[in-house]
């Protein structure tokens, strides 16, 4: 966009189009934010994010359904003008979310569990199915639903929760979804040219995993996660985008649940971000 002035050194991203792309991303994300109620989480996990500066100001989660509407999102309500004007910018992130999906699933875990697909294939059923007479669409074209394995996308808006670790899950009755979720986080959190003070993506055993805007992250459903909480200086934003698979009848995550438990006996307390003490 020509209105924009590219930073010497792309604010320490790898290239001149990644920062540009999360700038023209932000343009959008931002005012479907405001434009909607965000649900801020209640615990048990504390929200370790600090909320004095301007954009940090605005936090807490929202549930998209992929599907079909509810309560929140339909015609009927004022969500729906807000969600119309962001659908494109969804529609591009489900894409790049189910593609990177569909390709580490078919090659690395083509039958998972003895099963004759994988888990993307077993999706995609499910999500391209016609839906019951009393129930709306979403205003997302058929060229995604081409494409798409996910029933709902979540946006964590600059909250770190933690202590106790939370798993991922959409904030719907039942919170069920499929067994793989895929973390693409987009915003403004870097500091002189440094992504990694926070706004990582950490597991039990503290692995922690660096966090660019753009960057996607898969993760078990059955895993503990928490984000370190980035510096709180002026500007700093943070949107991080969970896509939810819908719940696959077939799965049996018993022994991976059974994983994730024994790995957070290990590992208690949820790590501060990076070198606390220079913020």
């Amino acid at each position: 966009m020509s209105d924009l002035v590219v930073p010497p050194g792309y604010d320490g991203l790898w290239s001149r189009e990644m920062w540009v792309q999360n700038q023209v991303n932000l343009r959008t994300i931002r005012p479907f934010i405001s434009a909607v109620e965000l649900t801020v989480p209640s615990g048990p996990s504390t929200d370790l994010q600090s909320h004095e500066n301007d954009a940090a100001k605005i936090y807490g989660r929202i549930t998209i359904p992929v599907l079909a509407q509810n309560a929140t999102f339909t015609e009927d309500n004022e969500n729906w003008n807000a969600l119309k004007t962001f659908a494109p910018t969804l529609e591009k992130f489900l894409c790049m979310a189910s593609k990177v999906l569909r390709e580490d699933l078919e090659k690395n875990y083509p039958t998972p569990q003895g099963r004759t697909r994988s888990d993307y294939k077993a999706a995609l059923e499910i999500c391209q199915r016609a839906l019951p007479a009393d129930r709306g669409g979403m205003p997302f074209s058929d060229e995604i639903r081409s494409v798409n394995c996910f029933s709902h996308i979540r946006i964590s808006v600059n909250i770190s929760m933690g202590n106790p670790w939370e798993k991922l899950k959409p904030d719907t009755d039942t919170g069920a979804c499929g067994p793989w979720v895929v973390v693409v986080p987009w915003g403004q959190w870097g500091v002189s040219g440094d992504w990694l003070y926070g706004g990582r993506l950490v597991t039990p055993y503290y692995l922690n995993h660096g966090s660019y805007p753009g960057r996607s992250f898969q993760v078990r459903k059955e895993m503990y996660v928490h984000n370190t909480p980035f510096s709180p200086i002026p500007g700093s934003e943070r949107y991080q985008f969970e896509f939810f698979m819908p719940h696959l009848p077939e799965h049996n995550g018993e022994a991976y649940e059974g994983t994730a438990e024994a790995e957070k006996q290990l590992s208690t307390q949820c790590p501060p971000m990076r070198n606390p003490g220079r913020f």
